[in-house]
């Protein structure tokens, strides 16, 4: 009975990373649908986008508030969508590409710095 006690919120929170995974994934997915069935001359521009962004940093969000680890390249990808979001309502080119890479930088950077060694 103790090693059941023990090992529990481990297996919580294992269990809640992989809900919180598929969730993500099915959002995307329906996202994504709902975005194509919609004419494109209805959809604003960066809604994808802004959808994409909502859903990475929101699921990344939940994580944090539960002790499960937060995946910084989901995160990244979510601070990059956000800002492409922007870009795209405020129509203008921005180098995407060069911004991710930064963001994943930093985000590496941040989290080596904040995460303890076991």
């Amino acid at each position: 009975m103790t090693t059941a006690t023990v090992g529990e919120p481990h297996d919580h929170r294992a269990s809640l990373d992989l809900r919180l995974h598929d969730i993500a994934w099915g959002l995307l997915l329906t996202l994504t649908g709902a975005v194509w069935l919609v004419p494109e001359e209805r959809v604003p521009h960066g809604a994808w986008l802004f959808g994409v962004a909502a859903i990475l940093l929101g699921v990344n969000a939940v994580r944090y508030l539960n002790h499960v680890g937060v995946n910084a390249f989901s995160t990244a990808l979510g601070v990059v969508a956000l800002i492409a979001a922007l870009g795209q309502f405020w129509r203008t080119d921005l180098p995407l590409f060069a911004i991710f890479l930064i963001v994943l930088g930093v985000s590496l950077v941040v989290q080596r710095l904040f995460t303890r060694p076991t």
